[in-house]
């Protein structure tokens, strides 16, 4: 099942990467909103140094730090990598594959069975 990105309206335009993209410093500012550099920085534990330099374009996060200022501003992190330049919306978009009964053991299968009629009582 996969899941959708939960952007802001007219926040990710399709194809997300052609020209006219939307750039980091655009996406940290929008998601910041009145948020001041020092206040980001706090939510991120991130520099005010660091927060400077991404709102006004001049670097780009590592991923992990990308990841962190989206779950700090309750964001989903794969529009933040896309904002980044770490993934294209066609690699975000593809589903991910369910595993199939056949990838478990029948001793794991016995395990869940026994834990759902468990929780059932």
């Amino acid at each position: 099942m996969s899941e959708q990105l939960n952007a802001p309206a007219g926040w990710l335009p399709e194809p997300y990467g052609s020209a006219g993209q939307h750039s980091w410093a655009e996406y940290v500012r929008a998601v910041a909103g009145r948020d001041s550099g020092r206040e980001v920085a706090l939510k991120t534990g991130s520099s005010e140094s660091a927060i400077s330099r991404w709102k006004s374009g001049y670097s780009v996060p590592d991923p992990r730090q990308v990841v962190t200022i989206a779950r700090a501003y309750n964001r989903n992190p794969v529009e933040a990598l896309i904002a980044a330049g770490y993934l294209t919306a066609d690699e975000a978009s593809i589903p991910m594959t369910q595993p199939s009964l056949r990838d478990f053991s029948d001793l794991e299968l016995a395990r869940e069975m026994l834990r759902r009629a468990a929780a059932a009582e």
